[in-house]
């Protein structure tokens, strides 16, 4: 009878056994197929518990390996979840507290662009007060050559009448009160001189500041529009450090509210000294025309008295003349005569009473005075034999027995579940090796993630290292994007370590594919036994003299 076609046994790469050395004793008969030639040499051949613990060995190990990668799996789930959760989170933060140091910068920027345009306007105030003053200070420039120029012409009088009267002390009075009132003049527009400088200084000092905030509020908008898809983020790992001369928030609106405060003492100064700048003003003018009226009214005083003098001595004068005359003519009659004496005398008083002093004498004293006027991701079926008579029918029963026994044998090796349970674990290894790729595509995907989430972070702290002068502080914004890295930076070596512990079970899962040339070696083992060695023990001679008269 011919026998089925026999399949082709797969193609195995060879490699090696697992070295086994029995050590058998010449007494025993040895468990070989190699027969009593063999007794006393070493076999490579497993004993068959050795088999069973080699096969559970196997087993396990799959399980092991199987089991340890869905767990980590599982952990690299979780820490994805988690890290990607507190990455948003810590960025809304960040986000958050920049949004209130706009606030902050805004309000104190509005403050100080309110307080340097009330400053420069009380500072063109104050400079008008100032231009007033100067042309007042020049206004006095006539009064005091009036002034001077009288007491210059006062000196011209001749003696008796050059003395120190009321005219002459009013005049030196308001000398007097010229020179003070423009030395007054002269102090108040270097007072507002000074003020103006200081008025302007402490603008500076405002607008500097006022700029650094500008300049602030703009990097920290700039910072709050950074997210994870801006193409203008970078790493940067050195920007995660405090500055040495940083600033705290403390300090930080004390020194802003010190520009504030010395401007409003600058400004409340120079309010106080437009006031006084008026006070003077009207005050100085007020004195002027008091001692102007005072210094009139001596004058005209005196020329009064002087006029009274001047009649009265014109009036003396005139009888003196008349005394004189009449004693030279008494004397003239004496020599004449009494008679032509009292008759000459007679009509020479008629003459002299006829007669008065022309005006005209007296104006020549008087006509030398004068006065003058002064402004910013088997098998196959078995064989069958059997032929006719009685010892062919022992034959097949002989066969039979063998076949079952054989058949036994397998059943109690356990060929079929060994590569049953080895194609299962297979299937799992399988299907974990995908899952395993998943997972480090995710992960990787998951560390891009978290490093675009750095950079963000990183790239505002770059950039508000720009923050010029004071602005340079040590804020909660700062704080909490240093701490933002510092939970990325975590996250990140946490993932990668993820990423490491995935690989590894990837290439332990891959090692563990090793069980398709287990499967491949069970299935050659069930070939031979069932296919070899039941299809070829049909055609066994159980009786060989019954056999030997076959043909």
């Amino acid at each position: 009878m011919a026998l089925p076609d026999e399949p082709r046994p797969a193609v195995l790469p060879s490699c090696p056994l697992p070295s086994r050395i029995c050590d058998v004793l010449r007494s025993e008969r040895p468990r070989s197929c190699c027969g009593m030639a063999m007794a006393g040499f070493r076999t490579a051949k497993y004993q068959l518990p050795e088999w069973h613990r080699r096969n559970a060995g196997v087993c396990y190990n799959a399980l092991t390996v199987s089991e340890e990668a869905e767990r980590g799996r599982a952990e690299a789930k979780n820490l994805m979840k988690h890290a990607a959760a507190s990455a948003q989170r810590a960025q809304e933060h960040s986000k958050s507290t920049l949004g209130q140091r706009l606030g902050d910068i805004d309000f104190w920027r509005t403050e100080l662009q309110k307080e340097i345009m009330e400053l420069d306007a009380e500072t063109n105030l104050l400079a008008a007060q100032k231009l007033r003053l100067e042309r007042a200070l020049d206004a006095t420039e006539v009064p005091y050559a009036v002034v001077t120029d009288n007491l210059e012409c006062r000196e011209r009088r001749q003696p008796p009448d050059l003395v120190i009267d009321e005219v002459e002390r009013q005049l030196l009075k308001e000398a007097d009160l010229i020179r003070d009132i423009r030395e007054l003049l002269k102090r108040t527009i270097i007072q507002a001189t000074t003020q103006i400088r200081s008025n302007r200084i402490q603008k500076e000092s405002c607008e500097l500041d006022w700029s650094d905030k500008v300049q602030t509020y703009h990097i920290d908008d700039k910072c709050g529009a950074y997210c994870s898809d801006s193409t203008d983020v970078q790493s940067h790992p050195s920007s995660v450090k405090f500055e040495e001369n940083a600033s705290t928030p403390k300090s930080w609106a004390q020194f802003s509210h010190d520009n504030i405060s010395r401007a409003e003492q600058e400004k409340l100064a120079s309010v106080q000294l437009r006031s006084l700048i008026n006070s003077v003003i009207h005050d100085a003018g007020q004195d002027l025309r008091v001692q102007r009226a005072a210094v009139s009214e001596a004058l005209h005083g005196h020329c009064r008295q002087l006029e009274q003098a001047k009649l009265g001595l014109e009036q003396h004068l005139e009888q003196v003349g008349m005394d004189q005359a009449k004693l030279g003519l008494e004397q003239h009659l004496e020599q004449v005569g009494m008679d032509q004496a009292k008759l000459g005398l007679e009509q020479h008083l008629e003459q002299v009473g006829m007669e008065t002093r022309p005006s005209w004498a007296w104006s020549s004293t008087w006509s030398r005075w004068g006065w003058r006027p002064g402004q910013a991701g088997p098998g196959a079926a078995p064989g069958t034999g059997g032929d006719g008579d009685q010892a062919k029918m022992g034959l097949e029963q002989h066969l039979e027995q063998a076949k079952l026994g054989l058949e036994q044998h397998l059943e109690q090796v356990g060929m079929d579940q060994a590569k049953l349970g080895l194609e299962q674990h297979l299937e799992q290894i399988l299907k974990d090796i995908g899952e395993e790729e998943a997972n480090i595509m995710n992960l990787k995907k998951a560390i891009r993630d978290k490093e675009a989430f750095l950079k963000v972070a990183q790239t505002r702290l770059y950039d508000r290292s720009f923050r010029p002068n004071i602005e340079l502080c040590r804020d909660e914004a700062q704080f909490r994007l240093v701490s933002e890295v510092e939970e990325l930076a975590v996250f990140l070596e946490a993932l990668k370590r993820k990423l490491m512990e995935s690989e590894q079970n990837l290439k332990n899962l891959e090692d563990q594919m090793k069980l398709e040339k287990e499967i491949a070696v069970k299935a050659n083992s069930i070939f031979i036994d069932r296919h070899k060695c039941l299809g070829n023990r049909a055609r066994f001679p159980l009786d060989l003299e019954v056999a030997s008269y076959q043909q």
